[in-house]
């Protein structure tokens, strides 16, 4: 449902105590294909990453971090999303340089194809969630609402098997030495992002936060809790199992046939 200014305000205060102060993006240029542009609030030439800028003068802007390679924004008393943007934190974080952004490429990663590009999607990972996002609407399901993607046209890896190698080469390499590698050894790859508008961006883990307050006891009669953990856990069963019998695989790239 829609929020009103003040539930917005609630939600957005609710978010900031969650998760701590906003984080820094930038915008670069790039290509996007959007559903409704009009819900698209950046110019529809440039994409927002999450990244170690060097040799820039471009401003930094400002948003809530939602899981670890995205971002949201408020917008209209809902929350636009951003997805596989790069990294937010950490040495693992995509390095921009002249305006091309260096990052690495897992070639067995263990999840989805196995092939991943560390922080982004390939398009046809991104062009497949769209796609499902589109389906679960038409079919009346709870669920996301498609803007559509973008695509990065300056992306270079360097390849790595997985993220144990990825994270054993950042510790053993200074930044120094990273930085050659990338403008050595690095190829160049299509990468993308997703974005999508959210009614909330509240989670079901940070919900559950609430429950390890100390004094929570005291608030709260134990078998409130247990009936609304219940209703909880119940209520997501519900929404993935409709997803799922329409042979929707939420959050997830479907690579073959539902069986």
């Amino acid at each position: 449902m829609d929020f009103t200014r003040k539930d917005s305000l609630r939600e957005e205060e609710l978010i900031h105590k969650l998760r701590g102060p906003k984080t820094e993006f930038i915008l670069i240029d790039g290509e996007t294909k959007l559903i409704d542009p009009s819900r698209y609030p950046f110019k529809r030439d440039v994409l927002p990453v999450l990244c170690s800028p060097i040799d820039t003068e471009t401003e930094p802007l400002l948003a809530y971090i939602s899981g670890y390679r995205s971002l949201i924004l408020p917008s209209n008393g809902k929350w636009f999303k951003a997805k596989a943007i790069g990294i937010p934190f950490g040495n693992s974080r995509p390095v921009l340089k002249e305006k091309r952004l260096f990052t690495f490429f897992l070639t067995n990663a263990s999840i989805g194809s196995g092939k991943l590009i560390w922080g982004f999607s390939s398009i046809e990972e991104a062009e497949n969630e769209i796609k499902w996002m589109k389906k679960a609407k038409e079919l009346g399901l709870r669920t996301t609402n498609p803007i559509g993607i973008g695509i990065y046209k300056n992306i270079f890896v360097l390849d790595l098997k997985d993220r144990v190698d990825l994270f054993s080469f950042l510790n053993r390499t200074n930044f120094k030495d990273l930085l050659g590698r990338f403008l050595k050894d690095s190829r160049r790859v299509d990468a993308a992002c997703v974005f999508c508008g959210e009614p909330t961006d509240i989670r079901v883990d940070e919900v559950l936060y609430a429950f390890s307050f100390p004094g929570v006891e005291r608030i709260l009669e134990k078998r409130d809790c247990k009936d609304y953990l219940k209703w909880l856990g119940s209520s997501c069963g519900c929404n993935l199992r409709l997803h799922h019998d329409n042979g929707i695989m939420h959050g997830t790239i479907q690579m073959g046939p539902v069986l």
